[in-house]
């Protein structure tokens, strides 16, 4: 009896027929770009921290050559 009084469909109440007008259509799209976007940051930021010790590295280097060769 439910059913009769219903007077629109449960899928396409919940937007699963599709089209570009549903409402869950975008939703995905957004969730995996902003995992994307968080991973890009993560690697970046690895990244930067590598070459900033790397770079740390060289100068305490450079500094303990030129202690030993005064000029």
């Amino acid at each position: 009896m439910l059913h009769s009084l219903m007077f629109i469909s449960s899928a396409k109440a919940h937007g699963l027929l599709g089209g570009d007008d549903s409402p869950g259509h975008h939703g995905p799209l957004f969730l995996i770009s902003i995992a994307v976007v968080v991973i890009l940051l993560l690697v970046a930021e690895k990244r930067w921290k590598k070459r900033k010790s790397r770079m740390n590295k060289l100068n305490q280097g450079n500094e303990e050559k030129s202690e030993n060769f005064p000029e």
